[in-house]
This record gives C-alpha cells, sequence and structure tokens, in this order.
C-alpha cells in the first residue's frame, strides 16, 4: 500500500539562506584544514631539528670520549 507524502514548500528566499549559510560552514572548514597541516609540518620540522641537534650532541661526545681516552693512555705511557 502506498502512502504519498508531500514535503511542505519551502520558500525559495528560505533555501537560499540555508544554502548560503551551508556553503560558508564549507568555506570555514576547508580554511581551518590547511592551518592544520601547516601547523603538523611545523611540529614535523621541529622535530627534524631537534633530531639534528641530538645528532650532532652525540657526535661532540663521542669526540670528547675519545680525546679523553687519548689523554688518559698518554698519562698512563708517562708513568
Amino acid at each position: 500500500r502506498e502512502v504519498e507524502v508531500s514535503l511542505p514548500k519551502v520558500p525559495p528566499i528560505e533555501k537560499k539562506k540555508v544554502e548560503s549559510k551551508f556553503k560558508i560552514l564549507k568555506e570555514n572548514l576547508m580554511k581551518e584544514i590547511p592551518e592544520k597541516t601547516n601547523k603538523e609540518k611545523e611540529l614535523k620540522l621541529k622535530d627534524r631539528r631537534q633530531l639534528e641537534k641530538e645528532k650532532i650532541l652525540k657526535k661532540i661526545q663521542r669526540e670528547q670520549e675519545k680525546q679523553r681516552s687519548k689523554l688518559i693512555s698518554k698519562n698512563l705511557s708517562k708513568m
């Protein structure tokens, strides 16, 4: 058994208002998304920089250890 349902008629002005609201919402959403990705890129860059710094620090520490061990061995050989 079929029942016919009639939707209430929406005046064109109301329809346009709703459409423009959705358009604005969509635009706002699209604006928000790139900001997030930019922030993520910045974070990645910061992480990368931090990693580079840590690598350099480790290298320096290794060099210092080498120097120290050389000094110790020199001093031991003098004794």
